[in-house]
C-alpha cells in the first residue's frame, strides 16, 4: 500500500479491497489510506 507511491488512487482502493482485514488488524495502512 504505502510501498507503491506511484498507485496512489488505485492503492487506496486496492488496499481496502484485497487487504481489509490488514487495514482493521494494523490501523496504520487506515491512516495511510485517508492520507493518501
Amino acid at each position: 500500500m504505502v510501498n507503491q507511491p506511484v498507485d496512489v488512487a488505485g492503492g487506496e482502493v486496492h488496499a481496502v479491497l484485497v487487504e481489509p482485514t490488514e487495514v482493521v488488524n494494523t490501523g496504520d495502512a487506515t491512516e495511510s489510506s485517508l492520507t493518501a
